[in-house]
């Protein structure tokens, strides 16, 4: 064990096959607050015998809860980390909230670092952009071992293009305040589980500042600070946040900062939200489905065929539609109009550094049929 580093609670043992091979492996809390950590051996000699050597921390301590327990499982080819937060209104290590991350173990038999995520694995991942295509993000910070700092309250957020990365990762929740009420949301950091996008102190102007935050009292002024409702971008595009803890103040980015304000610019108050599909691409960066549209389908014997008048009609996996002139690649045979027949060609684009195929389909007739 490192030194100043120590073994705490519940220890969970796995197997593991590794290069043909059975490997060993014990879980188990470490240090406080709790970690997730991990030995292993390579024999079941040492495995009765208790020698074990030291793996690694495979899991920051919780946001939300001082403790931490495991278990590991393989399930229909695929591996799973179960353990559990504090991300429940009122929520600590005594209100516990199961679960669950996919993992790989490495080549080597080492295990990868576990990332906690809001989402698990069945929610949706969505960045959420100002007009300008600023991200809300959440200001990096560490969970710390000590208590003292917790909990977690009053961490910073902007909106700002240099930080559009897994801090600016969100799961659009359910509103806190009634999870009936479709209109109603709560922001919740996939960066920091169980921690929400919140209103905070009020500011010299008249707006609030915004916030991450857990729901630490599990009240209802909290549910509210934590609830938005969402109606129609006030510049007649995507969507504006009003709060449910002051109404007609509604979220807006200023200048790198995210503030409630009474009176928002239109553009400022208007965001977009887009989910990130499965790769990490976000929806509205990834084709879903195309057409290929080209001018000229007819041609004659022996006639050359014109590239230049193709373009794509695309379908994004958000829903919204782009067309697409600029890039795009038609495959053409030396002798695709040697002869009459129907022709179908294919085509190459590309799309936010993504390549696509299509195919468009050209008609080659005699030339006495053309004139």
């Amino acid at each position: 064990m490192p030194s100043g580093h120590q073994y705490t609670e519940a220890p969970y043992y796995y197997k593991h096959n590794v290069n043909g091979k059975d490997r060993y492996y014990m879980f188990f809390a470490y240090d406080w607050r709790e970690q997730m950590a991990y030995a292993y051996c390579d024999s079941l000699e040492d495995f009765l015998n208790n020698e074990w050597t030291f793996g690694g921390v495979v899991m920051e301590p919780s946001a939300t809860a001082n403790t931490n327990h495991m278990a590991v499982f393989d399930f229909k080819g695929h591996t799973y980390f179960v353990y559990h937060d504090g991300s429940l209104p009122h929520g600590s290590g005594f209100r516990r909230v199961a679960c669950c991350e996919e993992f790989k173990v490495n080549e080597d038999g080492s295990i990868p670092y576990i990332k906690k995520t809001a989402v698990g694995l069945t929610g949706t991942v969505s960045k959420i952009y100002d007009y300008y295509k600023n991200p809300i993000y959440v200001q990096e910070f560490e969970n710390t071992l000590s208590d003292s700092d917790y909990p977690m309250t009053g961490k910073a957020v902007g909106c700002d293009s240099k930080y559009d990365g897994e801090t600016a990762e969100w799961e659009i929740n359910p509103g806190k305040l009634n999870k009936n009420n479709e209109a109603l949301v709560s922001l919740e950091s996939n960066y920091k589980p169980g921690m929400y996008l919140t209103v905070g102190k009020a500011l010299s102007d008249g707006s609030y500042n915004l916030v991450l935050s857990q729901d630490v009292n599990g009240t209802t002024d909290e549910a509210k600070a934590m609830t938005f409702r969402t109606i129609k971008g006030l510049n007649g595009r995507g969507v504006t946040f009003e709060s449910a803890l002051y109404h007609g103040f509604y979220i807006a980015s200023v200048g790198g900062k995210l503030i409630l304000t009474e009176t928002p610019d239109k553009n400022a108050a208007s965001f977009t939200t887009e989910k990130i599909a499965e790769g990490g691409q976000i929806a509205a960066e990834t084709i879903k489905s195309a057409k290929v549209r080209k001018s000229v389908r007819m041609y004659a014997v022996g006639e050359t065929v014109a590239a230049n008048d193709i373009r794509i009609r695309a379908t994004l996996d958000n829903g919204s539609k782009v067309t697409i002139k600029d890039g795009i690649k038609l495959d053409l045979p030396a002798d695709v109009t040697a002869a009459t027949g129907k022709k179908e060609l294919k085509v190459t684009y590309s799309y936010m550094g993504n390549e696509y195929e299509a195919t468009v389909v050209i008609n080659v007739v005699d030339k006495d049929y053309k004139d």
